[in-house]
């Protein structure tokens, strides 16, 4: 019984081997943009190492890990999930409430219902579109409508995207918000070259532009053992008054630096950890607060089955969705010790 226990385990990691996507494990490994450009609050992919939620911004993604299907809850979003399956030769994502998939502010937590719908295929060239919907009726009057689209292909090593946003539009009389990205990653043996621009706008006026450069490396250390570190250089203007700065309180430009291991334990335990830092990190004239994060988290593998988990106490302070609690001083196993946790299942 316990030879058979073992070979099951094993098969596990065989099967599971695969990086799969998770909210825990993208806090802890990190995305690359300084937690900017990709969307504050929300894991919607890395910009410098495989992830299934990398689908999210570029839909190509959708046709390199096969089937499955995942459910979250922790801080992000609070609770979300969905699936990827096949159509004919194609490939079929459906996700429901990703955290920040609707943008501007429209839509006060839990009221926007967002939905993202991914089509792709491998024609010798991988490609991907989707779709991003929310709405909510505000008030007999007020009607809030948010649709994205977002494209994307894989040819060799290069790897281009874009999104524009098809509607978006709330209040009396409504206000029209806009934004459309570019973004490329590169391919070049171990290392991944990257670069994402985005700009939003209210009506005419540009409120927000984002620009992220950097460059990400993964390094096998030791079989099932897996480093991946990333520099960048994140430019952001926006419109919005800040209460930092006085001779450009609109501009904020960092650099952001992180590495993260991730391993096997054992043949069913799968641990990480990341550390990120701002080597720069001004609004203006001013320093913003010195932020370092240390996160922890692991998976539990069984055959087709991942449980995620990110460790983390306390609560989110802030009420933005942040995961504040993983980055809390403290450290311990009471009822808040796990702050994400995730299930998903291969098939």
């Amino acid at each position: 019984m316990k030879r058979l226990l073992v070979a099951i385990l094993a098969m596990g990691v065989l099967v599971g081997g695969e990086a799969m996507a998770s909210n825990s494990r993208l806090a802890v490994m990190g995305s690359g943009d300084g937690n900017v450009a990709l969307g504050a609050g929300d894991m919607t992919g890395s910009l410098f190492y495989n992830d299934a939620y990398n689908m999210f911004y570029n839909p190509a993604y959708v046709n390199d890990f096969g089937h499955w299907a995942t459910i979250e809850k922790g801080l992000i979003g609070g609770a979300s999930g969905g699936f990827v399956t096949g159509l004919g030769s194609m490939n079929l994502g459906l996700y429901f409430n990703r955290a920040s998939a609707t943008g501007h502010g429209m839509f006060p937590a839990g009221t926007g219902r967002p939905l993202d719908l991914i089509l792709g295929g491998d024609t010798g060239i991988k490609w991907g579109v989707g779709l991003t919907w929310a709405s909510q009726k505000a008030s007999s009057t007020v009607n809030n409508n948010d649709l994205m689209l977002h494209a994307g292909v894989v040819v060799s090593d290069f790897e281009p995207f874009g999104e524009i946003r098809l509607l978006n539009s709330a209040g009396t009389p409504s206000v029209n918000f806009n934004t459309m990205g570019l973004g490329l990653k590169y391919h070049m043996n171990d290392w991944t070259p990257y670069a994402l621009w985005t700009n939003s706008k209210t009506g005419s006026v540009t409120t927000t532009n984002h620009l992220a450069l950097g460059v990400g490396h993964n390094h096998k250390v030791a079989e099932g053992v897996m480093m991946v570190c990333s520099a960048g250089i994140v430019k952001t203007m926006t419109g919005a008054t800040t209460a930092l700065g006085s001779a450009d309180p609109t501009n904020r430009f960092l650099v952001p630096v992180s590495v993260a291991v991730e391993g096997a334990a054992t043949s069913w335990l799968k641990l990480r950890g990341g550390f990120y830092y701002n080597l720069i990190d001004t609004v203006g004239d001013v320093s913003n607060t010195n932020l370092a994060q240390a996160r922890v988290g692991g998976s539990l593998t069984f055959t087709n089955v991942d449980v995620d988990f990110a460790f983390g106490t306390g609560a989110d302070t802030t009420g933005t969705g942040l995961p504040t609690a993983i980055d809390g001083p403290n450290v311990g196993f009471d009822s808040s010790t796990l702050a994400m946790l995730g299930v998903t299942y291969k098939y």
